[in-house]
């Protein structure tokens, strides 16, 4: 059976990805900042799902707790997702932290153990002015600092 790690549980997009995980009888467990599951509480799988706290910032903890956990693949949902204020200026470390070095962990972590990853990202990565569509080997032209 497979087994994944979704990062950024306690977000909509985690939230929704082990629910839809948890209906397909995929083993999944949970990843976020908070101590313990902090999402939505609907009462769903999400809020139950097995969950560990790791701070993505921390490649220590990332890679400790990617290794514990042995994941077939990790499903990144993760990020600074305030748009908006990502642009302020005292923010703009942080974002970063989270949104770069704490992908770069992840995926850093997950070829430790072999197991695939999956990124959701954002178009703000883009400049927009392609003419086909977007491949992951395309060079990125971020046009903020949340991009």
């Amino acid at each position: 059976m497979i087994k994944l790690l979704v990062t950024g549980a306690c977000g909509q997009l985690g939230h929704d990805l082990i629910n839809e995980l948890s209906k397909r009888n995929i083993e999944c467990m949970g990843s976020d900042l908070a101590p313990s599951y902090s999402g939505v509480q609907d009462g769903s799988a999400a809020t139950t799902a097995p969950y560990v706290s790791v701070d993505i910032t921390d490649a220590d903890a990332v890679m400790k707790a990617i290794e514990d956990y042995g994941p077939d693949a990790v499903m990144h949902c993760a990020a600074w997702t305030a748009v908006d204020a990502a642009e302020d200026e005292e923010n703009r470390d942080k974002v970063f932290a989270i949104n770069s070095l704490g992908t770069k962990y992840i995926a850093e972590a997950a070829k430790a153990v072999d197991a695939k990853m999956l990124y959701i990202s954002t178009d703000y990565v883009f400049d927009g002015q392609g003419c086909i569509p977007y491949t992951e080997d395309m060079p990125t032209c971020p046009q903020s600092a949340y991009g």
